[in-house]
Formats: C-alpha cells, sequence, structure tokens
C-alpha cells in the first residue's frame, strides 16, 4: 500500500477549481435543459422535436453523470476520477454534437477556423481536467474510501 502524503489530503489546492468547473458544467447542462423544455412545448409535432428531445436526452443523462460524480466527489470515493472523466468525455462529446449541429443549421456557414476553434479550446480544457484526474498526487490521496 501507498504512503499517504498527510498534506495533499483532502478537498484543497486545484480540487476546489476543479469542483467550480464541475458545478459550472452542471449549470450548463441544466441551462440547456431548461432551453431545450421551453422550446419544445410549443412545436410538439415539428420536426425539429426529435432534434431538440436528443438534446433534452443528451444533457439529462450529462447532468445526471455529473451530479453522482459531485457525489462520489464530496464522499471521496476511489471511483470517483474514473467516473468525472467519463463525465467529462460525455459532455465534451454532447457539446460538440449540439455545437456542429447549431452551426450547420445557420444560413451563413463557419470558416472552417471558428469550427475548429469553437471544439479544440473545449477539447483543451476537458484534456487538462482529465490529465489532472490521472496524474495528480492529490487526488490519489484524497480518493481513497
Amino acid at each position: 500500500m501507498p504512503k499517504l502524503d498527510k498534506k495533499l489530503r483532502g478537498i484543497g489546492g486545484w480540487l476546489i477549481l476543479f469542483q467550480i468547473i464541475v458545478y459550472l458544467i452542471l449549470l450548463i447542462d441544466i441551462v440547456f435543459l431548461v432551453s431545450i423544455i421551453t422550446t419544445l412545448f410549443p412545436i410538439i409535432f415539428n420536426f425539429i422535436f426529435l432534434d431538440q428531445l436528443v438534446y433534452a436526452i443528451m444533457f439529462m443523462i450529462d447532468a445526471i453523470f455529473i451530479i453522482f460524480s459531485l457525489n462520489l466527489f464530496y464522499r471521496k470515493k476511489k471511483m470517483f476520477p474514473r467516473f468525472m472523466k467519463i463525465s467529462l468525455w460525455l459532455f465534451y462529446a454532447f457539446f460538440v454534437y449540439q455545437n456542429y449541429n447549431f452551426a450547420m443549421s445557420q444560413p451563413i456557414r463557419p470558416t472552417i477556423l471558428s469550427l475548429i476553434f469553437s471544439f479544440l479550446i473545449p477539447l483543451a480544457v476537458v484534456i487538462l481536467l482529465v490529465s489532472y484526474l490521472k496524474r495528480s498526487k492529490r487526488v490519489k490521496n484524497t480518493f481513497v474510501k
């Protein structure tokens, strides 16, 4: 069994920033869900209904994953880093899917450069957070239950 460093235990350091980011992702999921649900009711039997329903299901799944991850986070469960990595990649996949469909539905098509940056910046954030979960000593020392 590896020796645990007492200084690097508990929710502190970069985990506080990580916690804020996770709450922001949850807030984004809720905002997307509310906006999708409010547009669903007037357009019940339209073609847009199916598309909006797919978005609502995607962001509901991600919100459930994030809430479950936060539960594991505060209980300091060993399963948290693995589950959070899945949640982050799900959020990125749903975000890309939604942004691409929105960009392609506009009358003026976005440039390739703007599409690349709108997908690369969130990708860089997800890679940064996943690598932090994977390599951080604080994460390894905190989530041990």
